[in-house]
């Protein structure tokens, strides 16, 4: 195979990668939402971010149900759309027959990830609620495990990765690494904060392709052996287009402006008051176009254990009538007060 054609399988499968690794982050998060709602919680917005962290602000009295729905539910989806396509192998499907892999692969990743560098996701929240590390390591690996076998049953059915290891190497590169150099540039400029966790999934996302580029898959007769440029541009295409909608369309993540205070200012809820351990209190209103988010950060003595700050953050919203979106619990030297950060503390809307 000559290095245009491994290039123009680089560039399909590119377009195709942007495509499913959108829908495997949405339906990672609509998993959340299903088990909150199912579970007798609630759900409001789902925020897909095609470079960042996505979101469902969602909340559930069965934590655990809640959280490990997101990476299981997400994973049994992928299974059966890759079951219903696996014999399809027309170019323009190739989107559809990546859901799998990516599903596996992203969410196998972020639970190990997560775990090790304790980066306050879903597998953290996991061993908060009680689960052993142990078993999110297992399921971790196991996720990844059938991300590599459904890569590599991908593969020997359309002859997407066809050639020598320099002709797979130049697709995975084009079609792969282009991504996540991309995506690892933006948080360069935007979230530079978190710059070391994303250069970690860089290097863990390169790995992953350096092993699908040293295994050798026979190719097939037919499947992708007819690929045009049209068919390149159009995936490409709509690919750029979804990325700079998911960009740039007012999710509702994105305040139209940002009010912070020291004190307590009189239209921030007098309900969320602080407990009598906090000092240091850092207001702030975010005011959206259908209302205010309001955040709240306070500093505490080392010696106050984690589970009393829990319950009070859950305790006060819920008798309230408020859902806490998000809450984390911070040392000084992790403390960063930028508004890039601000998504790290307690976060409450109003029901």
């Amino acid at each position: 195979m000559n290095t245009v054609a491994s290039i123009k399988r680089g560039l399909l499968l590119l377009g195709s990668f942007i495509l499913a690794y959108t829908l495997a982050q949405y339906f990672h998060e609509i998993c959340h939402s299903t088990a909150a709602y199912l579970s007798g919680g609630n759900f409001g917005k789902i925020i897909i971010h095609p470079f960042s962290w996505s979101y469902s602000y969602s909340t559930s009295p069965h934590r655990i149900l809640h959280t490990a729905a997101g990476p299981l539910g997400a994973s049994l989806i992928g299974l059966i759309i890759f079951i219903l396509s696996y014999r399809w192998t027309k170019p323009l499907l190739l989107p559809i027959l990546l859901i799998a892999p990516v599903i596996f692969l992203e969410n196998g990743g972020y639970l190990l990830i997560d775990t090790i560098m304790r980066s306050g996701g879903d597998a953290c929240s996991l061993i908060n609620y009680g689960i052993p590390t142990i078993v999110i390591i297992a399921i971790a690996v196991l996720l990844l495990v059938a991300g590599v076998i459904s890569v590599i049953l991908l593969v020997k059915k359309t002859g997407l990765l066809a050639g020598k290891f320099k002709d797979r190497l130049i697709t995975l590169t084009v079609g792969i690494v282009t991504y996540i150099l991309v995506a690892l540039s933006w948080h360069f400029f935007y979230n530079r904060s978190e710059i070391m966790l994303w250069i970690t999934y860089a290097v863990f996302e390169s790995v992953i392709v350096l092993v699908i580029a040293v295994i050798p898959v026979k190719s097939p007769s037919k499947g992708l052996k007819t690929i045009s440029w049209k068919t390149v541009f159009i995936i490409d295409l709509l690919g750029i287009i979804l990325i700079v909608f998911l960009l740039t369309y007012p999710q509702g993540k994105k305040p139209s402006s940002v009010k912070m205070y020291s004190e307590q200012p009189d239209d921030f809820p007098k309900v969320l008051a602080l407990p009598p351990y906090a000092n240091a209190p850092f207001f702030t209103n975010f005011l959206y176009q259908k209302g205010y988010r309001y955040l709240l950060s306070y500093s505490f003595p080392e010696s106050t254990p984690t589970n009393e700050i829990y319950s009070f953050l859950m305790e006060t919203h819920k008798q309230n009538g408020y859902t806490l979106l998000k809450h984390s619990v911070l040392v000084q030297r992790e403390l960063d007060k930028s508004v890039s950060q601000l998504r790290d503390f307690s976060c409450s809307r109003q029901i």
